[in-house]
């Protein structure tokens, strides 16, 4: 069994797309943009924006680091988010 440390993230075509389309049904159903509360559309963005990166990584990337990127980028997409939407 291949330790999680050490296996590459790999994804097909179909993948990348199946991710990128439930990136972009969780921006429909929850609608960020008519939302009045600042945080709940950070949030918002930060999921979608974590789907997509994992969508766009190559399989050069191991598993556990693939994770570690989307959740820094879901992190940073929510503090810049609550920043430039207001308070």
């Amino acid at each position: 069994m291949i330790a999680l440390t050490k296996r590459p993230w790999n994804l097909s075509v179909p993948q990348r797309l199946l991710i990128t389309l439930a990136a972009g049904v969780h921006l429909v159903a929850f609608r960020p943009w008519s939302q009045s509360n600042p945080s709940v559309a950070a949030t918002v963005y930060a999921g979608a924006a974590a789907m997509l990166v994992l969508a766009a990584l190559t399989s050069r990337f191991r598993l556990i680091a693939a994770f570690a990127i989307a959740v820094v980028v879901a992190f940073v997409v929510l503090l810049v988010g609550r920043e430039a939407l207001g308070p």
